[in-house]
């Protein structure tokens, strides 16, 4: 393989979507649809990388979590993740993992926010395949895992959730204009 950026070092890869002691996770989407990255274009990235003022000045900020460097693995290499006794995720894979689920919850089409609760039967049949889906064509993580996975993809959805309706949502306003003014992630 090519040199890996240093994300990856110190991480185990396995190739060809086997990893020798761990079964594949059941879910009901075919793995082979990958339409995970067809929501975002380089031109809404780099938007949100910098703050225009109105004086003329650029100031480069710190934008929302992207994970390039994992979004172009190859296909069918993935990180193998170690569990604990208690299947959590363990070393530094743990830590890619966890800042990709944030990612995931944050796509429209693997996780919608017009549904109140996380565990309501409409979400769980169609969203939380995909998005376990979107985890194993990135991760080589063990069945047992799969209860913690949702656990944590809950958890980060509601966050998100949280953080968007403390920064846009304004009760006084009619919801058109609350609508106005919603990022351009939130469809």
């Amino acid at each position: 393989m090519a040199s890996r950026a240093r994300e990856f070092e110190n991480l185990e890869f396995v190739e060809n979507n086997y990893a020798d002691e761990e079964e594949e996770m059941e879910t009901n989407v075919d793995p082979t649809n990958n339409d995970e990255d067809n929501y975002i274009n380089k031109e809404d990235w780099l938007n949100n990388v910098y703050e225009h003022y109105p004086d003329g000045r650029i100031k480069r900020r710190c934008g929302p979590t992207k994970l390039a460097h994992l979004s172009n693995l190859p296909e069918g290499v993935r990180i193998i993740v170690k569990l604990d006794r208690f299947n959590a995720p363990i070393s530094k894979s743990a830590g890619l993992l966890g800042s990709y689920l944030g990612t995931l919850v944050k796509k429209p089409h693997l996780a919608t926010l017009n549904v109140l609760k996380w565990n309501d039967d409409m979400f769980k049949e169609i969203y939380h395949d995909k998005l376990l889906a979107a985890v194993m064509r990135k991760f080589a993580i063990g069945p047992k895992s799969r209860d913690w996975l949702l656990n944590q993809l809950g958890n980060k959805w509601r966050q998100y959730k949280a953080k968007l309706k403390k920064k846009h949502y304004k009760a006084e306003l009619p919801m058109e204009r609350v609508m106005e003014n919603a990022p351009e992630t939130v469809e």
